[in-house]
């Protein structure tokens, strides 16, 4: 049975175009229907079941449930989300007996990645995305990771994932303890691997959960690194495994790429499960000798098969960073997306 998400505002065009993002989107399991007219809704509900709604906050009442006006019908859905010009928290949790719920309101005017996001995170008690078809499907775990620093291994991790995603559907996570996605994206996460680790661990972490965690940046998805870093020492190895086996099981994603710098009770869990691992290595002496010395010490501790899926590489020197998109796109077409192209990747 279809199942139907309304867009009701007074913007025609903005319903329109709304309408048709979400109706491209083919891991949503609505049809959207675009309307301006409040009264031209009410007589498409007659035939239809509703399922979702979003509404500009004007034409609702303070409840946020229905809306009235000249004697017409009030507007009807399963679930009903305000679209707010310019939400205010202050707002949504005032005192006054008729306000909106915070839940259920969200800002009206941004991208629609990240409106759509907030749909999912505020409908987390609905179904709105296709069952996964991960089982049986062929996946890939890509670790990164270096005994050694500044060796280039982040942005070789970017460069990977952008390449890997314009062919499969690729999800990048950063276990760094201070990141610089923030930084490259100019954006403020409201999510990151924490909140995914407790709904891991709370046994509600659904593919609608994960997709409403997973940011995009010029052809990168990845769900934000764990904000504060002494958030990390709560976190073992055990725990990532598992997140990327949920992740793997719940989503559409065919390649994870885990970009990690701390080896005891982190990578040396995460690294058994991966399918490839490159190590960036640097060629002065001290370098060398720390790679030798990790080496020995994986076929010392009878890991040696951990040791023979590591194929390391020297990344070239970074390219200048001119900005967000314009740095991604030099790496991409320059000296280290022909690195990674040599490697058959892509």
């Amino acid at each position: 049975m279809e199942k139907i998400m309304a867009v009701l505002t007074g913007e025609k065009k903005y319903a329109e175009r709304l309408c048709s993002y979400c109706n491209r989107n083919k891991k949503l399991i609505f049809t959207a229907v675009p309307f301006d007219d409040p009264a031209e809704y009410t007589e498409f509900c007659k035939k239809h079941k509703v399922e979702l709604l979003l509404a500009d906050s004007r034409f609702l009442k303070g409840n946020g449930s229905a809306y009235e006006t000249s004697g017409k019908s009030e507007l009807k859905a399963g679930k009903i989300i305000s679209l707010e010009e310019g939400f205010s928290f202050e707002r949504a949790v005032s005192d006054s007996a008729g306000s909106i719920r915070a839940a259920d309101c969200i800002n009206k005017y941004q991208p629609a990645e990240t409106l759509l996001r907030e749909i999912m995170t505020s409908c987390s008690d609905m179904e709105l995305l296709a069952a996964s078809e991960a089982v049986g499907r062929p996946v890939r775990i890509i670790g990164i990771y270096s005994p050694v620093s500044r060796c280039g291994k982040t942005t070789f991790a970017l460069t990977l994932c952008r390449i890997l995603s314009k062919k499969q559907k690729t999800l990048y996570l950063s276990l760094e303890e201070f990141s610089n996605l923030e930084n490259l994206t100019g954006e403020s996460f409201t999510v990151c691997l924490s909140d995914a680790l407790y709904h891991m661990k709370q046994g509600s972490l659904t593919g609608q959960k994960i997709y409403s965690m997973v940011y995009s940046w010029n052809g990168v998805d990845f769900i934000p690194p764990i904000r504060f870093a002494d958030d990390r020492n709560a976190v073992s190895g055990e725990d990532y495994v598992r997140l990327i086996h949920e992740i793997l099981k719940n989503t559409e994603y065919e390649n994870i790429i885990v970009d990690m710098n701390r080896f005891a009770d982190e990578a040396s869990e995460i690294l058994d499960i991966c399918t490839t691992i490159y190590m960036p290595v640097l060629e002065n002496d001290t370098d060398r000798m720390k790679t030798e010395h990790f080496i020995r010490y994986l076929n010392g501790s009878e890991r040696n098969d951990l040791s023979q899926k590591i194929i390391m590489i020297r990344t070239p020197e970074p390219e200048p960073f001119r900005g967000k998109a314009a740095w991604l796109d030099s790496l991409l077409y320059g000296k280290m997306g022909d690195l990674i192209r040599n490697l058959k990747e892509g």
